[in-house]
């Protein structure tokens, strides 16, 4: 029967810049190499666009990076209810209503006085073809703005919808 051999680990030698309790037990000659010694700059990622490569970005790219850039500078500044109205603006662009009504619908309930929340879901709730909710926000909006003229044009338009004639007629 043989007995295995006990495994001779190597400690790990430690790095002399990072700890200067090892610095002070070397000799003078050691100090002055270790405190001389320089540290190998970290490398630096290869650009995705070079001047050797000469390539072009083409627009979707650059309009891409212009976006981001654009957005990076307004979320900084951006409070949250900011930040909703943004995202129900891109989502309704995008033609996400149920995305864009959730956004507006958080900034709602942070500022529910704000009448550019209200046309914002009303747009949404018309696009939807919900026109009685849209009918009861327009007339939410029509006490808030009873000079603006797009108020009543749309709140006939929501009763023409919905089969009252007669409201259509005369708002």
């Amino acid at each position: 029967m043989s007995v295995p051999e006990p495994e001779i680990k190597e400690e790990p030698k430690p790095d002399p810049i990072q700890k200067k309790e090892v610095v002070s037990e070397l000799n003078e000659p050691q100090k002055i190499k270790v405190l001389t010694m320089k540290r190998k700059p970290a490398p630096r990622a290869k650009p995705k666009y070079d001047s050797a490569d000469k390539k072009e970005l083409d627009e979707i790219e650059v309009e891409a990076l212009v976006r981001a850039a654009v957005a990076s500078v307004e979320a900084e500044e951006e409070t949250p209810f900011e930040d909703h109205i943004r995202r129900g603006d891109d989502a309704f662009k995008a033609k996400r209503y149920v995305a864009s009504l959730r956004y507006y619908e958080y900034a709602f309930l942070m500022d529910g006085n704000n009448p550019e929340v209200i046309e914002k879901l009303e747009a949404v709730k018309l696009v939807r073809k919900e026109f009685s909710n849209a009918q009861q926000l327009l007339e939410i909006l029509k006490r808030m703005k009873p000079e603006d003229a797009k108020v009543y044009e749309k709140l006939g338009d929501c009763w023409f919808m919905l089969g009252n004639y007669y409201a259509a007629q005369v708002e």
